[in-house]
């Protein structure tokens, strides 16, 4: 977003360095300006859903550090010291 917001500036000082008639590139000035436009509206649209499925997961009990299934995982013999598992043994 940060390098397109730069682009309708850079074509308008293009056009003056360039001597051209004031409307020349006009149509690639709106274009740009459109797609920067519609870029903040979609990270405001992006934002807004991240919090509305804040909001539900509140609702339905979640807190911020769940995450995949509800139900516990069974216990692996990984998760003992002791006990060598696969990607211990990797590392």
């Amino acid at each position: 977003m940060a390098d397109l917001s730069r682009l309708p500036g850079s074509i308008a000082a293009a056009r003056i360095a360039a001597q051209l008639p004031f409307g020349t590139g006009q149509g690639a000035l709106s274009d740009a300006a459109e797609a920067l436009a519609l870029m903040v509206r979609a990270r405001h649209h992006m934002a807004r859903a991240h919090d509305r499925l804040r909001e539900a997961g509140e609702e339905i009990g979640l807190d911020v550090t769940a995450f995949g299934d509800v139900f516990p995982c069974p216990p692996s013999a990984a998760a003992d010291p002791g006990v060598e598992g696969p990607l211990r043994l990797v590392a």
